[in-house]
């Protein structure tokens, strides 16, 4: 017989303790690749796999590469993305480009990986959306650390945006994901220029003058469009084709023939309606007359446009030196295309950007028209930087997510200009974030048309590139001011051009900021049981767990076996005493284990020490701070175990007094099994400080 000296108050608090221990808990995981430093540039932490199927809300698998499955370990956090599969207008209008269904473009969700199948990963929890993989769907592998430093002049970036064939077209990369405890920056996180692409350089030397189609399949005609969640080249060739003007969704259209500039990419929203005409600038150099004469700022209600997103591209090629403050586009003045307003449009903004749920690329510039094969490719827009700190963010480095600045045209200079990308994404989810960090997620400047060869003889005007529209940055806490602004217009430095070099060109418009949440997804790999032991018997004990799971397997003392994820056993009988283990059965052969030590016993309050009535063994003080005596009548063995069912102690006893030494281990309640001649029987131990 067991014999507690506790009165029933403490023998309450015993019970408390015991049940407080076993509770379920759930923490995340940061910490699991251990302290980095990054001293070096263009260091990639992140790892890309394409997603072959595609995932359906309340799923829990993620089908991969066959080749991949060797990089991932349960534990990992992952994070899903799909960045394209919008549907849009093939209109061949102003209308073309405008998104009808972002569908789930741009939706992601973080998740651990609690086993791999083959080339399935099996996730902690199920999807909350779904996700196509025709809007090319990507798994990042997302590190997690203790510490994050990043030393001054070190960087870490993203990977390229990029198409691959694994026995099929995809894309991926352009993201940095991060989990640490802290992070200290000091160099530079950037995924600039990791976003949606710009349209390529034209490279069709062939023209036609009079170009005013929105989008066409024919390459003669304009430059190309920009990238954006519509897709690239091959999806535009799909819906109207991949030159021309028209914006799509938030990639920059591409300048018209002959000569035009491109539009730039979009992202965050100005508040502003969209017009793809851009922020006209008036300056100094750049009166309010030559703006005047254009037909958009006559239909604007004879006003500077405002319009949120990307910025238009410059007039089409002419071939006199007329006066910009007295001659408008279009008038035959100006000689070769007559300088005509068919740059490319600027990108939409998209206005369902939820930080916790719906973030973006910035769209890539549309390239301007060329035919001598000497104006740059559009350039592209930023990628997404995404970092989860549990303490924040300290240090005086930088985190950009910029959009690409648009080459300026060389040789004879004498081509349409290119629009810029727009900036991409930021999400800080932590709990600070110190002012000295300069976080930015700015567009970028459109081509500039440089001076040509012979200024005194050459009088041609080409069109300059579109600014970028600013980025979107989401910051839990912290001081700093994150910038969205969005990028300048190119210029062109012909001379017929002296009184108004932006020609027709306008700035992206600024982005947008706002708050994302600190929590986190849980880490909850090991499912946790919750019970009622130690009881007195005759007693009901139960233990019970709350983890999800398709079916339960428990196992115990004496063949005790079920199949319920609670169980309740009625007048027990204390041979029930043990280590109790469950296996939950998951989706795709997944399993997890885990235990939970149940406590009975025949209590009497006040009667001294506690024994066993098995072998008589005496067993003092109980609690201690470690030292446990006990007396013994024949030799045997003992065993401890902690409450999660680990053995943290074996040996052998002889006959009489002896000490049992538990002063290494931390303070708790511990099972002490005694064996005798075939009889066994378990203790309580309770270590204090």
């Amino acid at each position: 017989m067991n014999y507690f000296k506790k009165s029933p108050s403490t023998l309450r608090k015993l019970i408390l303790l015991i049940l407080v221990l076993n509770s379920s808990s759930k923490f995340a995981q940061p910490g699991k690749d251990g302290a980095l430093t990054i001293t070096a540039t263009g260091q990639t932490l992140n790892r890309y796999f394409p997603v072959l199927s595609d995932i359906t809300a309340n799923s829990y698998t993620v089908e991969i590469p066959s080749a991949s499955p060797s990089s991932f370990l349960p534990g990992d956090l992952i994070m899903i993305y799909q960045a394209q599969g919008a549907t849009t207008s093939s209109v061949n209008g102003s209308a073309y480009g405008d998104i009808l269904n972002y569908n789930s473009s741009g939706l992601y969700e973080f998740r651990y990986i609690r086993c791999v199948n083959g080339n399935t990963l099996v996730v902690d929890a199920a999807f909350t959306n779904s996700y196509s993989v025709t809007g090319y769907v990507q798994c990042v592998k997302v590190p997690q650390f203790t510490t994050l430093t990043i030393a001054a002049g070190a960087e870490v970036t993203a990977g390229n945006w990029r198409d691959t064939v694994i026995n099929a077209p995809f894309r991926f990369g352009g993201i940095i994901a991060i989990h640490a405890n802290s992070i200290v920056n000091n160099g530079t996180i950037t995924a600039a220029g990791r976003g949606f692409r710009g349209g390529p350089a034209d490279s069709d030397v062939s023209f036609v003058y009079w170009e005013s189609d929105y989008t066409t399949a024919l390459s003669s005609q304009g430059g190309i469009k920009g990238e954006s969640i519509a897709g690239y080249l091959t999806e535009y060739d799909l819906n109207g084709g991949r030159y021309c003007r028209g914006a799509p969704a938030n990639g920059g259209g591409g300048g018209n023939a002959h000569n035009a500039g491109g539009g730039g990419g979009a992202n965050g929203t100005s508040g502003n309606p969209w017009t793809g005409e851009g922020i006209m600038i008036a300056d100094v150099n750049n009166p309010l007359m030559a703006w005047s004469l254009s037909p958009t700022y006559i239909n604007n209600n004879n006003s500077l446009t405002n319009s949120s997103g990307g910025g238009h591209g410059g007039y089409s090629w002419s071939n006199a030196n007329a006066n910009a403050l007295l001659d408008g586009p279009g008038n035959f003045v100006w000689q070769g295309d007559q300088r005509r307003e068919t740059g490319g449009l600027g990108g939409r903004p998209l206005n369902n950007i939820n930080a916790d749920s719906r973030i973006y690329y910035g769209g890539g510039g549309g390239s301007g028209e060329a035919n001598n094969l000497v104006s740059p490719p559009a350039s592209n827009g930023g990628g997404i930087v995404y970092l989860i700190s549990t303490t924040g963010i300290s240090g005086s480095g930088l985190i950009s997510a910029n959009g690409y600045t648009v080459a300026d045209n060389s040789g004879c200079s004498c081509d349409g200009p290119s629009g810029a990308g727009a900036g991409g994404s930021i999400v800080l989810k932590c709990a600070s974030v110190v002012s000295t960090q300069t976080v930015m997620a700015m567009g970028g400047r459109g081509g500039n048309q440089l001076q040509l060869s012979s200024p005194a003889a050459i009088t041609e005007g080409d069109g300059p590139g579109g600014g970028g529209g600013g980025g979107f940055v989401a910051i839990s806490a912290g001081g700093v001011t994150p910038l969205v602004n969005g990028g300048s217009n190119g210029s062109t430095q012909s001379v017929s051009f002296t009184e108004f070099p932006y020609n027709g060109a306008t700035s992206g418009a600024i982005g947008q900021t706002g708050f994302v949440s600190s929590a986190f997804v849980s880490y909850n790999l090991n499912p946790q049981i919750s019970s009622n032991s130690p009881q007195c018997v005759p007693a009901t004990v139960w233990f019970s767990t709350s983890a999800s799971a398709m079916s339960y397997s428990w196992s115990g003392p004496n063949g005790f076996s079920s199949v319920s994820p609670s169980v309740s056993m009625v007048n027990s009988n204390i041979l029930m005493s043990g280590i109790y283990t469950l296996t939950l059965n998951y989706h795709n052969g997944c399993t997890t284990t885990t235990t939970v030590a149940i406590l009975l016993n025949k209590c009497l309050v006040g009667t001294g020490e506690e024994t066993s009535a098995a072998n008589k063994m005496i067993l003092y003080p109980n609690p201690s701070k470690g030292e446990f005596s006990f007396d013994a009548p024949a030799a045997g063995t003992m065993t401890v175990h902690d409450l999660l069912g680990r053995c943290v102690l074996n040996m052998a006893y002889t006959p009489g007094k002896g000490l049992l030494n538990l002063k290494h281990l931390p303070s708790g309640t511990y099972l002490l099994k005694t064996s005798y001649g075939g009889i066994s029987n378990t203790i309580k131990l309770i270590k204090t400080e």
